[in-house]
């Protein structure tokens, strides 16, 4: 494995990072038997274009001069991740003491370079990846959804509606289990408290749904609040926490909630499936029934139920209701099977957990990837250029109608890549070069893994290479 694309750390099959406090992280392993974890000393740290921003800062830290001449050229790194912050206000401050144009947080901070998130961090600076020497079936992947009532007629349920609530979670997993928590033989209260009791039994590396981020997470939080509920689905009986966010598909924006569960992924297959339609650009609708039926998973015996109906067949057709939730996990497994493998395999090369990489854009990928290289050789980063507005492809119809015989195809494996690899394309402030050595492995490997599939007499085989290339 090259060091470049999968990082220069040899630790094998870690599934999880989490932070433990300010100044540890937990690092999960999921060995044959059980998942089992280990805790590590953790040193924040952000990137600083001038030392003199830090001046006067008086809480313990280490400032390191980069080699090369680029924009950040220090190096700054901290006991906790709490000192970190105290150090950011302390640098926007003293910035503003003097900038022409005042800036409130860290984004607005040119002198600034930072990676928010405490896990890339992390992986950034230790150069570990999540789930190397291992396959997509090795996770432990679970589905959930949820069906819910609602009091009002011909209304949608409200998680903040005293009288609505909950009245099944239908779960299953990549193994073979599924199961029904059932509002008609428990409260609301004791459904959430087995919920609880079954996520930490089946100790899933992955919490899997359609529509999850925006739906599932936020009703059955809300409904704990009430309840008096502590949802502690995390590894360690942890408890999830929540932030918006938005995310763009081409032209598209997409806003949402992400519930971040500490030692687990949570892959929401509605964003996995808007990612696919932003380069194929040939689905009507992203909701599950129609993914489903357009990827060809819908069996012709799955139950269908209108949303606004859902409170009507609870009341008089339960069973029925019953059979299309046990149908949403199941599609909902099935989407995933075939759209998350990519993320899966990206998540081996790349400082994200898994979540982010399905919901992260390209651009961000291939820049961690630098970023990783850079601090590995201690160089300093350069500062983003401004950008020009460029022409598109040329594209032409010389000759319409029925051409032949003979037909000759002619094609260019790779052609983007392969024009810049020979013609030397790489962005002017790469001083390290890295871009284009990253693009070259990235290139033989896909070539490589395409060669793979299309010789594989195994589906299975042939399915995970497809996802790889």
């Amino acid at each position: 494995m090259s060091n470049l694309l999968y990082g220069y750390a040899t630790d094998e099959r870690i599934v999880a990072v989490q932070q433990k406090d300010d100044s540890t992280m937990r690092v999960y392993f999921r060995d044959p038997a059980a998942v089992r974890h280990e805790d590590v000393p953790f040193y924040p740290f952000f990137f600083l274009a001038e030392r003199k921003y830090l001046d006067g800062f008086s809480r313990k830290h280490w400032i390191k001069q980069l080699a090369g001449n680029a924009f950040y050229q220090y190096l700054c790194v901290f006991e906790e991740w709490g000192t970190l912050w105290e150090a950011i206000r302390h640098v926007l401050e003293r910035y503003n003491r003097t900038a022409l144009k005042k800036v409130e947080s860290y984004a607005e901070c040119d002198t600034l370079f930072l990676y928010a998130d405490p896990v890339t961090q992390y992986l950034l600076q230790t150069g570990r990846t999540l789930f190397k020497n291992m396959t997509f079936e090795d996770l432990c992947r679970l589905q959930l959804d949820i069906e819910t009532y609602s009091s009002v007629p011909h209304k949608f349920s409200s998680a903040s509606r005293p009288g609505d609530c909950i009245i099944l979670i239908s779960l299953s997993d990549n193994r073979g289990w599924k199961h029904m928590i059932d509002g008609k033989k428990m409260s609301e209260r004791e459904m959430l408290l087995e919920l609880v009791r079954l996520v930490q039994e089946k100790d899933p590396d992955v919490i899997e749904g359609h529509n999850i981020y925006n739906f599932d997470l936020p009703y059955i939080l809300r409904r704990c609040e009430l309840n008096e509920v502590a949802l502690t689905i995390g590894r360690d009986q942890t408890l999830p926490r929540s932030f918006d966010t938005r995310t763009s598909f081409a032209e598209r924006s997409y806003e949402y909630t992400i519930t971040d569960i500490p030692g687990r992924h949570v892959i929401d297959t509605l964003i996995l499936v808007q990612n696919y339609d932003m380069v194929k650009r040939n689905m009507e609708s992203y909701g599950l029934k129609y993914a489903a039926k357009f990827f060809g998973f819908a069996s012709p015996e799955r139950t269908y139920i209108p949303g606004d109906k859902i409170s009507w067949y609870w009341d008089h057709d339960p069973k029925s209701l019953m059979d299309y939730a046990f149908d949403d996990v199941e599609e909902t497994r099935k989407l995933s099977n075939h759209l998350s493998g990519s993320a899966f395999y990206l998540t081996q090369m790349l400082p994200f957990h898994y979540g982010h990489t399905a919901r992260s854009g390209a651009a961000s990928k291939i820049e961690s990837l630098m970023v990783r290289e850079y601090l590995r050789e201690k160089h300093a980063i350069p500062k983003p250029l401004e950008g020009i507005q460029t022409g598109g492809g040329y594209t032409n119809i010389f000759i319409t109608g029925i051409l032949g015989p003979p037909i000759l195809h002619a094609d260019v494996e790779s052609l983007y890549p392969s024009i810049m690899i020979n013609n030397g394309i790489a962005p002017g402030s790469d001083t390290l070069n890295i871009f284009n050595e990253l693009l070259k492995e990235l290139t033989a490997l896909r070539i490589e893994t395409k060669r793979q599939m299309k010789s594989s007499q195994q589906a299975e085989e042939k399915s995970r290479l497809d996802a790889m290339q």
